[in-house]
Protein backbone atom coordinates (compact mmCIF):
# COMPACT_ATOMS: atom_id res chain seq x y z
CA UNK A 1 0.00 0.00 0.00
CA UNK A 2 1.38 3.41 -1.00
CA UNK A 3 1.93 5.99 1.72
CA UNK A 4 -0.27 9.08 1.61
CA UNK A 5 1.90 12.24 1.82
CA UNK A 6 -0.92 14.80 1.68
CA UNK A 7 -0.64 15.38 5.47
CA UNK A 8 3.07 16.12 5.12
CA UNK A 9 2.34 18.41 2.17
CA UNK A 10 -0.23 20.31 4.22
CA UNK A 11 2.20 20.63 7.16
CA UNK A 12 5.01 21.91 4.88
CA UNK A 13 2.66 24.49 3.36
CA UNK A 14 1.43 25.61 6.80
CA UNK A 15 4.98 26.06 8.14
CA UNK A 16 6.17 27.95 5.06
CA UNK A 17 3.15 30.27 5.26
CA UNK A 18 3.68 30.79 9.01
CA UNK A 19 7.41 31.52 8.94
CA UNK A 20 7.85 32.81 5.39
CA UNK A 21 6.83 35.79 3.33
CA UNK A 22 5.31 36.26 -0.09
CA UNK A 23 7.40 36.48 -3.26
CA UNK A 24 6.60 36.51 -6.97
CA UNK A 25 7.80 33.96 -9.50
CA UNK A 26 8.72 35.16 -13.01
CA UNK A 27 8.87 33.20 -16.23
CA UNK A 28 10.10 35.03 -19.32
CA UNK A 29 9.81 33.90 -22.90
CA UNK A 30 10.78 35.50 -26.17
CA UNK A 31 8.64 35.32 -29.24
CA UNK A 32 9.01 36.82 -32.68
CA UNK A 33 7.32 40.20 -33.00
CA UNK A 34 6.26 39.07 -36.48
CA UNK A 35 6.24 35.29 -37.03
CA UNK A 36 6.64 35.85 -40.78
CA UNK A 37 9.76 38.02 -40.23
CA UNK A 38 11.61 36.69 -37.15
CA UNK A 39 14.77 38.59 -38.17
CA UNK A 40 13.04 41.83 -37.22
CA UNK A 41 13.41 41.04 -33.53
CA UNK A 42 11.61 39.52 -30.63
CA UNK A 43 9.36 40.63 -27.84
CA UNK A 44 9.57 39.35 -24.30
CA UNK A 45 6.45 38.15 -22.60
CA UNK A 46 6.31 37.50 -18.90
CA UNK A 47 4.30 35.15 -16.74
CA UNK A 48 4.15 36.23 -13.11
CA UNK A 49 2.70 34.23 -10.24
CA UNK A 50 2.19 36.60 -7.33
CA UNK A 51 2.04 36.13 -3.58
CA UNK A 52 3.72 32.73 -3.38
CA UNK A 53 4.80 31.85 0.16
CA UNK A 54 8.51 31.20 0.57
CA UNK A 55 11.12 30.96 3.31
CA UNK A 56 14.50 32.54 2.53
CA UNK A 57 17.43 30.35 3.60
CA UNK A 58 20.89 31.95 3.37
CA UNK A 59 23.25 29.03 2.77
CA UNK A 60 26.45 30.89 1.94
CA UNK A 61 27.37 34.52 1.67
CA UNK A 62 26.06 35.61 5.06
CA UNK A 63 28.87 36.84 7.30
CA UNK A 64 28.12 34.51 10.21
CA UNK A 65 27.92 31.48 7.93
CA UNK A 66 31.14 32.40 6.09
CA UNK A 67 33.00 32.95 9.37
CA UNK A 68 31.81 29.61 10.71
CA UNK A 69 32.86 27.79 7.54
CA UNK A 70 36.28 29.50 7.67
CA UNK A 71 36.69 28.60 11.36
CA UNK A 72 36.07 24.97 10.47
CA UNK A 73 38.78 25.14 7.80
CA UNK A 74 36.47 25.36 4.78
CA UNK A 75 36.27 27.87 2.00
CA UNK A 76 33.31 29.51 0.31
CA UNK A 77 33.69 29.84 -3.44
CA UNK A 78 30.53 31.77 -4.20
CA UNK A 79 27.38 33.11 -2.67
CA UNK A 80 24.55 30.60 -2.54
CA UNK A 81 21.11 31.17 -1.13
CA UNK A 82 17.78 29.49 -1.55
CA UNK A 83 14.07 29.76 -0.99
CA UNK A 84 11.87 26.93 0.24
CA UNK A 85 8.61 27.27 -1.67
CA UNK A 86 5.46 25.31 -0.92
CA UNK A 87 3.64 23.47 -3.67
CA UNK A 88 2.07 26.04 -6.02
CA UNK A 89 -1.24 24.77 -7.38
CA UNK A 90 -1.22 24.47 -11.15
CA UNK A 91 2.43 25.56 -11.53
CA UNK A 92 5.73 23.73 -11.91
CA UNK A 93 8.26 25.96 -10.14
CA UNK A 94 11.07 24.37 -12.22
CA UNK A 95 9.86 26.36 -15.26
CA UNK A 96 10.46 29.81 -13.70
CA UNK A 97 13.67 31.87 -14.09
CA UNK A 98 13.41 34.52 -11.34
CA UNK A 99 12.16 35.11 -7.80
CA UNK A 100 11.09 38.67 -6.98
CA UNK A 101 11.40 39.39 -3.25
CA UNK A 102 10.25 42.96 -2.70
CA UNK A 103 12.69 45.13 -4.64
CA UNK A 104 15.29 42.34 -4.99
CA UNK A 105 15.28 40.07 -8.04
CA UNK A 106 16.99 36.69 -7.68
CA UNK A 107 18.00 34.55 -10.67
CA UNK A 108 17.06 30.90 -10.21
CA UNK A 109 20.06 28.62 -10.75
CA UNK A 110 18.60 25.28 -9.72
CA UNK A 111 15.33 23.84 -8.44
CA UNK A 112 15.21 20.65 -6.39
CA UNK A 113 11.80 19.08 -5.90
CA UNK A 114 11.13 17.39 -2.59
CA UNK A 115 8.61 14.86 -3.81
CA UNK A 116 8.20 11.56 -1.99
CA UNK A 117 5.75 9.17 -3.55
CA UNK A 118 4.74 11.57 -6.33
CA UNK A 119 3.40 14.26 -3.96
CA UNK A 120 5.26 17.59 -4.18
CA UNK A 121 5.92 18.72 -0.61
CA UNK A 122 8.02 21.76 -1.49
CA UNK A 123 10.68 23.13 -3.81
CA UNK A 124 14.22 24.08 -2.85
CA UNK A 125 14.98 26.96 -5.20
CA UNK A 126 18.67 27.96 -5.34
CA UNK A 127 19.22 31.57 -6.36
CA UNK A 128 21.97 34.06 -7.23
CA UNK A 129 21.52 37.75 -7.03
Amino acid sequence: MAKDYTGAQSKATTLIEKFGRTVDLLKESRVSADPDAPWEGTTTSETRVEDVYAVFVPLYGETAVMETVAALGGTVNRSKNCFLIANVAGQDVRTFQKVVDGSKVWRITQVNVIQPGGTVLMYEVEVDG
